[in-house]
């Protein structure tokens, strides 16, 4: 790679294709070809395309996504997907840097990675670090809520939110049978064998996101305590990343607002305790535009460009003090 790295972004749907090129437009440090493809060319003329830069972001529905991978013949271009068309894929590289220790560099060298999605995101980086300790049985999953602003459902939900009258004044609960398709990711890339009964909510907000999991008696390790589970969150995630663990006080002021980490891309988690009688529950912060969704694919793309993973993003923990991020 010489000179300033080459980017192609097939494809022009959903907020996260948007977005992703929104950011990479303002860049120096790489070159975006062709900004003003939409991806509805035909195919001999993206392939050119692809193929002749360094790597090429898909920013498609799933089965357009697997159908344009067919298009890049040429080894040396590196590939990451928006879509959920190969989260858990064995071949493509989970595009979740702070996974496991040592995963970043395992990004940096993919061929092929796979971009989170926010759901998934926010579970897993609750999940993983304690199945991967140990401290959680993987046959019996813990079940999960969350609540995401109604950017995350799309350009069509942003539509019907900002569409005439407003937006619905209440959350709303959907996916009421079961099947969210996201679950098969949580489920996979936390290390379980079961699946986690979810129940996923929009909010009458743009962006922001709040993932909590209870950790039930039967779930977990034998005398787990809110300490040890900081003690995991600590050891897996170090002071180097994006992620940051603490415990929750018992102060009647201390809330987690679902707008709190908002233009970073940060997860915060929050490891809860009643203190009587050892029950625990962990909460993720995160803006689902960022760690969800585009700031999670510009971190990816520094990763495998070779570049500075910050660059274009707010440096770890400096965009406010996360205290008063967090608190009332």
């Amino acid at each position: 790679m010489t000179g300033r790295p080459t980017v192609y972004i097939d494809g022009n749907w959903g907020t996260t294709g948007f977005q992703i090129k929104d950011r990479l437009l303002k860049r120096t440090d790489l070159v975006v070809v062709h900004p003003e493809a939409t991806g509805e060319e035909p195919d001999s003329v993206r392939a050119e395309r692809m193929n002749g830069v360094d790597l090429v972001v898909l920013c498609w529905p799933a089965d357009k996504a697997r159908a344009a991978v067919q298009l890049v013949s040429n080894a040396k271009v590196k590939i990451l997907d928006t879509t959920m068309a190969f989260r858990t894929a064995n071949d493509w590289t989970y595009g979740f840097a702070e996974w496991e220790p040592g995963h970043r560099e395992e990004v940096a060298r993919a061929r092929h990675v796979s971009n989170p999605s926010c759901y998934g995101v926010g579970s897993v980086a609750i999940l993983r670090p304690l199945a991967s300790a140990g401290a959680l049985l993987p046959d019996v999953a813990p079940p999960i809520t969350a609540v995401s602003g109604y950017s995350g459902g799309g350009v069509p939900l942003i539509r019907a939110y900002e569409g005439a009258g407003g937006p619905p004044s209440a959350m709303r609960c959907y996916s009421l049978m079961l099947e969210h398709y996201k679950v098969e990711e949580i489920r996979v890339r936390s290390g379980l064998t079961a699946r986690s009964v979810f129940t996923p909510m929009v909010a009458p907000f743009f962006q922001g996101m709040l993932v909590s999991i209870p950790l039930l008696a039967q779930q977990i390790r034998k005398g787990l305590t809110s300490s040890d589970a900081l003690s995991i969150y600590e050891e897996h995630y170090g002071s180097d990343g994006f992620i940051s663990a603490r415990a929750a006080s018992a102060s009647p002021a201390d809330y987690v607002d679902a707008q709190a980490v908002n233009g970073t891309n940060e997860i915060d988690l929050i490891v809860c305790s009643d203190g009587k009688h050892g029950l625990l529950a962990v909460v993720a912060c995160l803006d689902n535009l960022g760690k969800g969704a585009a700031g999670q694919a510009e971190q990816n793309i520094n990763l495998m460009l070779g570049l500075p993973e910050t660059s274009g993003l707010v440096a770890p923990g400096s965009h406010n003090d996360r205290q008063n991020r967090r608190t009332a």
